[in-house]
């Protein structure tokens, strides 16, 4: 009976969930164009993906909420709790204390529960985020580290999927823009008159049909006020990239794959070209390992096949990702094969 009881609530749970999940879909599908640029509808969204459990999501939204102009105690508070759902405690309790230092005395009271509930919360480092996401995040928030004098920069996130990259970059002004999580599509920014002082694109181009890459990068540029920074794959010279791709495709399936092949990956020339086009300032920086990104692809893709002990195979995972981001990422390094570039567009 007890047995019976724990299912039918895992199932309402479930359909719970997903109803979250249609209507949220919904909601991004059908706003209203004004909408874009509405810091409270941003936070609406986040908290959309907090009731879904979708932690990265509503972190990347708050914080677009905030960089928007939402400075209410509320979103800040907010997003403290989705800081601490992502195991990102000492983040949950800086942003507890900003509130206290704003004097934002309604929110006071909450912002000391929170800060209590952090205290206890379980932390958990990037570093278990999987390999291959942590070496590109890591990689884009260490240069851009470096462009910048003092961290609070501004940088808008296009094609960020779950904006992941705004946890590597806590004090920045971030914005996503991300089809899939908040309606925003790279191909038309729709920040009229507004700026970033960086714009990012991490693995994007390569999904984009070569003829529109030179709109598409054109648009990029029209949003920064200093460096456009790319991060994606490009044209193997070795010719090996169909023989690859076919592989992956024929043995995961994964869409990604299907893409690359369709859309062909980018020629560093062509980067190089458009450019100088533009006189933009140019560089090219090689990152991570293709053999071992491919070696990472297929394992996930073999444990992801078991359907047997799926909390234990998850946390197996977990520790071979940490393993890889804090012991080996830097050895794997590979100049003459690369898994991708850092592309650095020096737009004034």
């Amino acid at each position: 009976m007890r047995n019976f009881i724990a299912l039918a609530r895992d199932i309402k749970a479930r359909y719970t969930l997903s109803l979250h999940g249609r209507l949220l879909r919904n909601k991004i599908k059908n706003r209203p164009a004004a909408s874009i640029l509405d810091p409270l509808w941003h936070e609406e969204l986040g908290q959309g993906y907090s009731a879904l459990g979708k932690w990265f999501e509503a972190i990347a939204e708050y914080r677009t909420s905030e960089s928007l102009g939402n400075n209410s105690g509320r979103v800040r508070l907010s997003l403290a709790r989705a800081y601490i759902g992502s195991g990102q405690v000492e983040l949950a309790m800086s942003k507890c204390r900003q509130v206290l230092d704003e004097g934002q005395s309604e929110f006071a009271s909450e912002a000391q529960k929170i800060t209590g509930e952090a205290k206890t919360a379980g932390s958990k480092p990037l570093t278990f985020l999987p390999a291959t996401t942590y070496s590109r995040m890591r990689a884009l928030a260490q240069h851009l580290s470096g462009l910048f004098e003092g961290p609070g920069f501004s940088v808008l996130d296009v094609g960020g999927g779950n904006g992941a990259l705004s946890l590597f970059l806590p004090e920045s002004r971030y914005v996503l823009a991300e089809p899939s999580v908040n309606g925003i599509s790279g191909e038309k920014l729709p920040f009229a008159g507004k700026f970033f002082d960086a714009v990012v694109s991490c693995h994007v181009l390569e999904h984009v049909p070569p003829e529109c890459r030179t709109a598409f990068l054109d648009s990029l540029c029209s949003k920064a006020k200093k460096y456009v920074l790319l991060l994606n794959p490009v044209a193997d010279p070795m010719q090996q990239d169909l023989e690859r791709l076919k592989l992956l495709v024929e043995i995961t399936g994964a869409d990604w794959a299907k893409e690359h092949l369709e859309c062909t990956l980018p020629d560093l020339s062509e980067l190089r070209k458009f450019a100088e086009s533009r006189n933009y300032g140019y560089r090219e920086m090689p990152n991570g390992s293709r053999a071992a990104a491919l070696a990472l692809v297929f394992m996930r893709h073999y444990a992801s096949r078991s359907v047997f002990n799926f909390l234990k195979r998850k946390m197996e995972l977990e520790r071979i990702d940490n393993f890889f981001n804090t012991v080996l990422l830097d050895s794997l390094d590979n100049k003459n094969s690369p898994n991708d570039y850092l592309i650095e567009l020096k737009v004034s």
